[in-house]
């Protein structure tokens, strides 16, 4: 459950990327800003990284999809960066040194997540894997950035590109599933993002060759996402409504009330004496 809170600075650091040139922020400012995800992310790898070393249950050996969560932390701090002149300002390429970390960490986390997939067949087709995608997608835009303004496209950016895109053709042929209702709060979004971020490796990429086959690539991805948006929107939208008629819950990810409770939804018991709910104790309807 750790790993769910790297969330509040990848949606930190998006949102300072996606900033709109019109608000006119100044780029002191902005690298201000990213001193301080910078600094979220160091703490945020001692505690995690940490156990992944040496944890019984957190290790390597047990690595999810969800352990993502805080590689691709690294490859937005190198895309974010780079757009606010951190190595040109401070003398320090702070930005690089974050992608190389990023880079590495993915490495090893995938080859450990393939290798324990067999022994978890409940993972095929999950929104989980789906984060498979996000880091090498934020990464294709990072080398294209420390390309130095080069006219072209980066090719190391392509050749990661690919990767992105033979991920892409295994998971979809897994096949989504998204008929199940979900186990945690916000699994499904997992299907969004990691989409969103391939997109806009695939946008900037054509925008670079401008050439027919790249430009329909990027039209595909545009539509592959917003289909995705829609469905998860949809999806999300019933399980709601069936929350609302007390025939499905919403769990947290982080907190777990499951020891309390033998079935889905459940309520606090009572003493039937004076009708006062007993701490600690629940019934399930």
């Amino acid at each position: 459950e750790d790993t769910f809170f790297n969330a509040p600075n990848l949606i930190f650091i998006m949102l300072l990327i996606g900033t709109p040139n019109y608000m006119n922020v100044p780029n002191e400012n902005l690298r201000i800003l990213w001193a301080l995800a910078f600094c979220y992310q160091i703490i945020m790898t001692h505690c995690i990284y940490k156990a992944w070393m040496f944890s019984k249950r957190r290790n390597f050996t047990e690595a999810k999809p969800q352990f993502l969560m805080s590689t691709v932390g690294w490859f937005l701090l190198a895309t974010f960066g780079q757009l606010c002149e951190i190595r040109k300002q401070w003398g320090i390429g702070l930005p690089q040194m974050c992608f190389g970390a990023g880079f590495i960490l993915y490495i090893d986390i995938v080859i450990f997540i393939f290798g324990k997939l067999h022994e978890n067949r409940g993972m095929k087709g999950s929104p989980g894997m789906f984060l498979l995608i996000a880091p090498p997608s934020v990464g294709v835009v990072s080398l294209d950035l420390l390309n130095d303004g080069a006219s072209d496209f980066s090719q190391s950016g392509e050749m990661l590109l690919g990767w992105v895109f033979v991920l892409l053709l295994l998971l979809f042929g897994l096949g989504p599933i998204l008929w199940r209702s979900p186990s945690v709060l916000g699994e499904y979004w997992a299907y969004v993002f990691p989409l969103a971020a391939a997109t806009t490796a695939t946008i900037r990429y054509a925008a670079a060759l401008q050439t027919e086959a790249t430009v329909g690539l990027a039209l595909i991805m545009i539509v592959i996402a917003v289909l995705s948006l829609l469905m998860v929107l949809g999806r999300m939208s019933f399980h709601i409504y069936r929350c609302f008629q007390g025939k499905a819950q919403y769990k947290d990810p982080l907190f777990r009330i499951e020891k309390y409770c033998t079935r889905q939804l459940c309520l606090p018991k009572r003493n039937n004496s004076n009708d006062e709910a007993i701490p600690g104790a629940f019934v399930s309807i």
